[in-house]
């Protein structure tokens, strides 16, 4: 009878060998595929801020070339033959675009996107003002440095974004 319990014994401990051992693999491989899912999240989300940043700074940057342009043809009486055409679809590309820059960047972004659109706006008023007043143009020297502000935060949060590390979370890290 003795011999029967050992058997049993043995093939009862092989198999708790063998659930336990799948089960610590599975937990490592459920770790494993977290920490994936989490690198592959945080990739996409700065993808996802860099191309924001690269389409509003596109948007505004056209924006703000048409306002300059335009501003540059008020003084010359030849160009001035109709009301200038201040492109309110630019205006709305450009707004759309720092509107999802202020869901997922940073404050610094932010604040450069909100002082460049209040620039372009105001350069927009007083570009219109000085057509109904026949002035020859505006000096646009300081929405032009703006402009150069927001290029140089965009600039320095694109470098930013290319060199962050992915972070692991600290879960994660632990060993078994």
């Amino acid at each position: 009878m003795v011999p029967v319990w050992v058997a049993v014994l043995g093939i009862v401990g092989t198999l708790a060998a063998a659930v336990l051992t799948q089960i610590l693999t599975n937990r490592r491989e459920f770790q494993r595929d977290q920490l994936k899912w989490a690198q592959e999240r945080q990739q996409r989300v700065l993808d996802q801020q860099t191309a924001l940043l690269a389409e509003s700074l596109t948007a505004i940057t056209r924006w703000f070339d048409q306002l300059h342009t335009t501003n540059e043809h008020m003084s010359d009486p030849h160009e001035r033959k109709g009301r200038p055409q201040l492109l309110p679809e630019l205006e709305e590309a450009a707004m759309s675009a720092v509107a999802s820059v202020k869901l997922l960047c940073s404050d610094d972004a932010i604040r450069a996107a909100d002082l460049a659109v209040s620039s372009l706006l105001l350069m927009s008023y007083n570009i219109d003002r000085a057509w109904d007043d026949n002035e020859a143009g505006i000096d646009a020297s300081v929405h032009v440095l703006d402009i150069d502000n927001l290029r140089t935060v965009y600039r320095a949060e694109l470098a930013r974004l290319a060199a962050e590390p992915v972070v692991l979370p600290k879960k994660a890290l632990k060993a078994d």
